[in-house]
């Protein structure tokens, strides 16, 4: 991973499973995907050669495994910049395990595992598993601990989140809903909104400013994703993204845009992920709800057969110590299904850089908790 790498392929002897591992997407990771498709396997977008062009590229490994039956599962590991220590890299593999083969999956971070082995520059492996049956799950972390990985201390990804299941006509899913979620969606008759995709460049700046304006009402992280390749990769693969936008009626102009939800479609369920609102508005109906619905309709013409909400917090909007729960008390009046789907593990191939890492991040934590302590009270 420090230079230019031929494509190899990586041989083990696991369950009779053999494992290519490429730098990056390429023609070989793209026929690999179209015969897993082939085969109807649920691949998440993260793992997906339109997604890793556009927001990991070169920055990857993808390793894709195959059994005598054939392709089994693909998957890719990012790589990221170790913020602790220069020079250092981190490998993270995203959403990994819903509804594919699990031994196939072992046997790809086994050989994920090996290919970084004489890697002396690679700190830690992150693996977020994601799958809603918990025997599976139970079995894939057994596993991983026999490897070595041991739970993350503080995950990165959510361990549970509102599930809504799609199964059925749109009635059928909307009486299936909270009854305040209907409550608010029929709200919107009276004062109706606009609900469309966002597919124009134009509108780039202005999602960020949505993002923007909420985290500075819950105090969160600003995210600031590249909103010009999600959006160009939404108009080129309509099936797997899409950005929702909620306009004032008659009104196209980007600046009007009152809140919006990108939608991420993982196989067989979609993700309901960032999202964005103005209070700076005349409109009295719920922004986000239509944006919701709409999501929901989208993921059941796309075949999705499950619906996630993106993961919730423990706390509510009452609850002073969770700046997140009024995000998690909107989600749950959708449906009140939480389901546990995550587990983060993490692998140290080198467990003394690794600890020196883990010290230094650690004296940085408090620093910068002192620092937002400061402000607080200055």
């Amino acid at each position: 991973m420090t230079g230019a790498r031929a494509t190899f392929e990586y041989r083990i002897e696991y369950a009779s499973f053999s494992v290519q591992v490429h730098e990056g997407p390429g023609a070989t990771v793209e026929r690999f995907e179209a015969a897993l498709d082939h085969r109807a396997v649920p691949l998440p977008l993260y793992h997906r050669s339109p997604w890793l062009k556009a927001f990991a590229s070169a920055r990857s490994l993808v390793l894709c495994v195959a059994s005598p039956d054939g392709p089994e599962v693909s998957f890719a590991a990012e790589v990221e910049r170790s913020r602790v220590i220069p020079g250092h890299r981190i490998l993270r593999v995203r959403r990994l395990g819903s509804a594919v083969n699990p031994t196939a999956v072992l046997a790809g971070l086994r050989a994920l595992q090996d290919t970084v082995a004489g890697e002396s520059r690679i700190l830690r492996i992150h693996v977020e598993l994601f799958n809603r049956d918990p025997i599976a799950r139970a079995a894939c972390g057994r596993q991983l601990r026999e490897f070595g990985y041991r739970l993350a201390v503080e995950p990165r990804s959510y361990r549970e989140t509102i599930v809504i299941e799609l199964q059925g006509d749109e009635s059928t899913l909307f009486e299936s809903l909270h009854r305040t979620a209907r409550r608010k969606l029929r709200a919107l008759d009276r004062d109706p909104l606009s609900v469309r995709p966002v597919v124009e460049q134009a509108c780039a700046k202005r999602l960020q400013e949505l993002v923007n304006e909420t985290m500075a009402r819950t105090g969160g992280t600003v995210p600031r994703p590249a909103w010009d390749r999600l959006i160009a990769l939404g108009v080129e693969h309509p099936s797997r993204l899409r950005i929702l936008g909620s306009f004032p009626q008659g009104v196209t102009d980007p600046d009007s845009l009152l809140a919006f939800a990108l939608m991420l479609r993982h196989g067989d369920h979609v993700e309901y992920s960032w999202s964005g609102s103005t209070r700076r508005t005349d409109v009295r109906a719920p922004l986000a709800h239509g944006l919701i619905w709409h999501g929901m309709l989208w993921a059941r013409e796309q075949g999705a057969s499950w619906f996630d909400f993106g993961g919730i917090t423990s706390g509510s909007a009452g609850d002073g110590s969770d700046p997140l729960g009024g995000i998690s008390d909107f989600k749950r009046s959708f449906g009140k299904t939480v389901v546990a789907v995550g587990e983060e593990w993490v692998f140290e191939p080198h467990a003394l850089r690794a600890a020196v890492a883990g010290a230094v991040n650690r004296v940085a934590g408090r620093i910068r908790e002192a620092k937002r302590r400061w402000s607080r009270t200055g």
